[in-house]
């Protein structure tokens, strides 16, 4: 049972178009509720002065998106748009935890990117390194306030992305002429028009092209 409850009104071109009630329990915790048809997008306001604006200390929150907490303001936005932003805010969480993973050693004496949960307690971590961060996608989806649910389409093809980017980056440091070819086919480039731009031999594009799927394969299983 809430001990208190109070209403926050949204507005826009001066009409409340949604609001956001706050339950107050006897424990002090709150429970923020959108109206229908909204949910709370944790608007980024590190940058901003609050007290110039008129936004309620009620629902500013510190949260968590991906390996990254930041104060946020709790905006009602339609589930739609809703859809759109938070792919937005994965895409950028899972390029910048990409940027930042090591590469180690693989079982082919090269190397690999690393893919552990965190860099403690890593054999290859050094001071130069990141430690106690998520370094995965998985990691990031599991800490995270703001896990993407299963209907959401915009942000899965997000992560769709955001994978597949990696996987060209793997495909480019154990094979760059082998990641041309992976590239351009994905483009629609045909097997003569690689030959000829490459200057390559049609069997030198198929092969390539079967060296792509075996390294999609490795690097899934890795």
């Amino acid at each position: 049972m809430a001990s208190r409850v109070k209403e926050v009104p949204f507005y826009e071109d001066g009409k409340i178009y949604a609001t956001v009630t706050i339950e107050f329990a006897e424990n002090g915790k709150k429970t923020l509720i959108p109206s229908p048809g909204y949910k709370l997008y944790p608007m980024d306001i590190r940058d901003v002065e609050v007290s110039e604006r008129e936004m309620d200390p009620d629902l500013i929150q510190y949260w968590l998106i991906g390996d990254v907490r930041r104060r946020s303001y709790m905006v009602p936005v339609k589930m739609e748009l809703y859809s759109i932003l938070m792919a937005m805010e994965w895409s950028e969480a899972a390029s910048n935890t990409l940027q930042r993973r090591c590469r180690i050693p693989d079982k082919n004496g090269l190397t690999k990117v690393c893919r552990r949960r965190s860099c403690s307690d890593c054999p290859h971590a050094n001071k130069d390194r990141i430690t106690s961060v998520p370094v995965s996608l998985d990691a990031l989806k599991e800490v995270s306030n703001n896990e993407p649910s299963t209907g959401d389409v915009t942000s899965e093809a997000a992560m769709n992305k955001i994978a597949e980017e990696e996987f060209i980056a793997y495909l480019e440091h154990h094979d760059p002429k082998c990641a041309s070819v992976y590239k351009m086919l994905k483009r629609g480039d045909s097997a003569v028009e690689i030959a000829k731009q490459l200057k390559l031999t049609d069997r030198m594009v198929r092969y390539y092209r079967s060296e792509a799927y075996n390294l999609r394969m490795q690097f899934n299983a890795e």
